[in-house]
């Protein structure tokens, strides 16, 4: 069994991760320039404490509703905060596992820049990128004693900007040195097809992409061929449709649509045999700074549990298959890393 670092500063045995959600945010993303210069925008706005224990509370009522793990998807970049998240995780029964990466869909910090541009200078001096990602998996973040489960890459409807492309190398490099699996974001109303630029890039760098994790693919316009998720499912990656918090951002009629068709791709993926490879997760969160909270319609981290596991339902997935989604492959994606480096 493959051991899994938890942001309480633990480890849990790949069989004890239980019904687990892939994609979710405790708290985040937030935007550390608008917290420093205008703290009414974002976290600051309400007490610590009081964020601190309104997470935990929403956490233990998932617990109550049948979730036993998140996979948080905030990394540096999108505002990670791991001490926050120890506090937040001391606090619930919920299992929680901490990402390591950078969050760009453009360019990636100055510093990495110039150390990509000046290899020479910059090796006698810093650590590099892979370096600090090898460090959050294997030595802990800061000195929190978490360690980092995930490595992320991000990219968007920009396609794969040189920042981005700079980010993704360091994190193959770190993923192969440490087998940690890799998880993505992928683009608004492009999810598949970004998926499919970052799978082939990943596989010039040498990845293994049935240790990856594409994120986001329930964001691809309704239009788009299930073809071009098999595409992907064909060479082994995980797809991951985890958006369904997020609906209410859409129009009704594009809502409507996306809704439709995400069931209809799913159970699509698994008549053509791609089962173990479909993961469902909502991406949820108990603060961001991205916007107004909505109204919700579900509580926090049960909109998959309310919502999405009674559409497949109805659409004559068995309770066998929904545990094989929402159990079994989340432990497949984090067995991966038994595979060893290379």
């Amino acid at each position: 069994m493959t051991k899994i670092p938890t942001a309480r500063g633990d480890e849990i045995d790949s069989s004890d991760l239980g019904f687990t959600l892939v994609t979710e945010c405790v708290i985040g993303p937030r935007t550390a320039e608008v917290e420093a210069n205008w703290p009414q925008m974002g976290f600051a706005s309400i007490a610590r404490e009081e964020r601190i224990s309104e997470a935990a509370k929403q956490l233990e009522h998932a617990k109550s509703a049948g979730i036993d793990t998140i996979s948080d998807r905030v990394i540096p970049g999108a505002g990670r905060d791991v001490r926050l998240l120890k506090e937040i995780a001391q606090r619930t029964s919920v299992n929680i596992i901490v990402p390591t990466g950078w969050y760009t869909w453009t360019d990636a910090p100055h510093p990495f820049m110039l150390m990509d541009m000046l290899p020479e200078t910059a090796a006698t001096t810093w650590p590099s990128l892979a370096d600090l990602f090898v460090k959050d998996i294997e030595e802990g973040i800061l000195d929190t004693g978490v360690r980092a489960g995930t490595i992320k890459i991000t990219s968007d409807h920009h396609g794969l900007m040189d920042g981005v492309k700079l980010v993704m190398r360091h994190a193959a490099e770190a993923h192969r040195r440490t087998g940690v699996p890799i998880v993505t974001h992928t683009g608004i109303g492009l999810g598949i097809r970004v998926a499919q630029d970052q799978q082939d890039y990943l596989e010039q760098l040498d990845v293994d992409v049935s240790r990856v994790k594409f994120g986001h693919v329930d964001w691809t316009d309704p239009s788009v061929e299930l073809e071009e998720f098999e595409a992907v499912a064909k060479k082994g990656s995980f797809l991951s449709f985890d958006t369904s918090a997020l609906d209410y951002q859409w129009p009704e009629d594009y809502r409507n649509a996306i809704q439709k068709t995400r069931v209809e791709r799913i159970t699509g993926l698994i008549d053509r045999g791609y089962l173990e490879q479909i993961l469902i997760s909502q991406d949820d969160s108990t603060f961001h700074d991205l916007g107004p909270m909505p109204e919700r319609q579900h509580p926090t981290y049960t909109t998959v549990l309310r919502r999405i596991i009674p559409q497949l339902q109805e659409a004559g997935v068995t309770d066998d298959q929904i545990h094989q989604i929402t159990v079994a492959n989340p432990r497949r994606l984090f067995e991966t890393r038994d595979r060893g480096t290379y």
